[in-house]
């Protein structure tokens, strides 16, 4: 058995290394040893003999193989079995907690075509580090929306610039229609999947729920480039409507002192600023693009929300209460 002091140290680098499905020469061996010598304030190696007898000492004393092979005048080495190691290395905790985070983002495309592997991955990891077997955090998961299915054909067409021809089926039409579309984009918003295209009947952008799309078919046709940067497309915008040729404006909001600790910590808007603040609540301003999403979203905060202006919106927003006070 090698005598030197630090042969406990250059064990467990010399292993590390021969365990990798890389080959590493002497000289490789001999640098990462004393690189960790040299971080602990020991002596460093310089002596081939020194090598060598650590690789018998390794072989002997654990009845394994190190491969030898040559590469010119270098010696290179390696176990013979790659999945061999002296010792079995833990995840530390925050290892653990890092690639336990990973898995559970991994899962948010739970239901997604081409995803299932997904949870054998968890289940292995779970198996193999005894992770936490319940589930402490938990995504929105879209398994049960039937436009899934579509996502997959989709996701590839984008990526190969295919052209496609949808069956599309509209709510508020009796039969489906059909249309030839150029795929660029997929994006979520309140549970629900959006496609992104080029139409060929239209020169704006349009976008399809996958929910409502019927049938899917790849044809034949030279694909319609696109150069939109679909991050900055959205900027401006709250949901996926963009209606043509409106710019954003700035919105002025009350929103009333209940309603403001929650608007405060989770804005409506990332341009969202702070006017003023009133006895009975707060004012506010957004800028974005006035579209139907905009308008489902200050409805939903109820009386806890009053649009001040632009009067457009203002109008728009009361035209629809005022309707829906009728129903009642």
């Amino acid at each position: 058995m090698p005598s030197n002091k630090n042969y406990s140290i250059r064990e467990k680098v010399l292993d590390r290394l021969l365990s990798s499905v890389d080959y590493h020469s002497g000289e490789e061996l001999i640098n990462a040893c004393n690189r960790e010598l040299l971080i602990r304030g020991l002596d460093s190696i310089t002596s081939r003999t020194t090598l060598q007898n650590d690789l018998t000492e390794i072989e002997n004393k654990h009845n394994t193989v190190i491969d030898r092979k040559k590469q010119g005048r270098k010696t290179l080495y390696r176990y013979r079995d790659t999945s061999f190691s002296i010792f079995n290395y833990e995840l530390s905790e925050e290892e653990f907690s890092k690639l336990t985070s990973v898995i559970n983002l991994l899962k948010r495309f739970d239901g997604f075509p081409q995803f299932e592997w997904v949870n054998e991955l968890e289940a292995r990891f779970n198996s193999s580090f005894h992770a936490i077997n319940r589930n402490i955090v938990s995504f929105e998961s879209g398994q049960y929306n039937k436009g899934m299915k579509h996502f997959t054909p989709l996701f590839k067409a984008i990526v190969k610039k295919q052209v496609l021809k949808l069956t599309y089926q509209k709510f508020d039409s009796p039969n489906p229609i059909e249309c030839i579309i150029h795929p660029y984009h997929l994006k979520q918003y309140n549970r629900r999947w959006f496609l992104f295209c080029l139409d060929d009947h239209y020169e704006n952008i349009s976008n399809y729920p996958l929910d409502r799309i019927v049938k899917i078919e790849r044809i034949m046709k030279p694909f319609k480039d696109c150069d939109i940067d679909f991050e900055e497309y959205f900027e401006d915008l709250i949901g996926v409507s963009k209606p043509n040729n409106i710019e954003s404006q700035k919105i002025q909001l009350w929103i009333s002192n209940s309603l403001w600790r929650y608007v405060d910590t989770k804005p409506i808007h990332g341009s969202q600023k702070k006017i003023s603040k009133e006895d009975n609540g707060v004012i506010i301003e957004i800028e974005v693009i006035p579209n139907f999403e905009l308008q489902q979203l200050i409805l939903s905060f109820g009386e806890g929300v009053k649009v001040l202006s632009p009067i457009t919106l203002r109008d728009e927003i009361k035209r629809r209460i005022e309707k829906s006070l009728k129903d009642y």
